[in-house]
């Protein structure tokens, strides 16, 4: 087998102080006529000038235009995960062109297969005020955790709270200086 000539693009030499300012070369050479091998370098060479990505870039593979007035994100569809969000108030995206659920492949499933994420959105208004009823519950907790007295709500959860022989929380806040 013949060894393949693949063209070099030809390179002006720069300046020592000023090659690390300049843009990479992108001057295409013209192919040898009938190597095909010749001929795909040659088109690789004119789309990296034409701002082709490369094979080796880091792309984002959830990344998805937003919607306005809309907070979205990605369910895995594993058992129980699509319906929990279904019930909370979170719908399907559809790709306006497919008429489709939007989808990716994030992983490997049970069995082998591909394990699907799904883009789910919810109105922004019911998303804050779940976010707000969060954090009001959250705040609840830390207040007590502060206080010392964790009980109430966090032992009927089933939440461990940490006590003393006497009944009393372990958990005790130093003061803030």
């Amino acid at each position: 087998m013949a060894p393949r000539n693949h063209p070099q693009p030809a390179r002006a030499p720069a300046p020592a102080a000023q090659a690390s300012a300049q843009a990479p070369n992108t001057e295409v050479v013209a192919p040898v006529e009938g190597n095909d091998v010749d001929a795909a370098s040659q088109r690789a060479l004119q789309l990296r000038a034409g701002g082709r990505r490369s094979a080796n870039e880091r792309v984002a593979r959830l990344e998805y235009p937003k919607r306005p007035g809309w907070h979205q994100c990605w369910i895995n569809d594993v058992p129980g995960n699509i319906g929990k969000m279904k019930e909370i108030g979170y719908d399907f995206r559809i790709d306006p062109v497919r008429k489709e659920r939007i989808s990716r492949v994030v992983g490997a499933a049970e069995g082998g297969s591909g394990l699907q994420a799904y883009l789910m959105e919810i109105p922004l208004e019911i998303y804050t005020e779940d976010k707000k009823a969060l954090e009001a519950q959250m705040n609840k907790i830390d207040a007590q955790i502060r206080r010392g007295a964790v009980d109430g709500e966090l032992k009927e959860a089933g939440l461990h709270v940490p006590t003393e022989p006497d009944g009393s929380s372990r958990i005790k806040m130093q003061p803030v200086r």
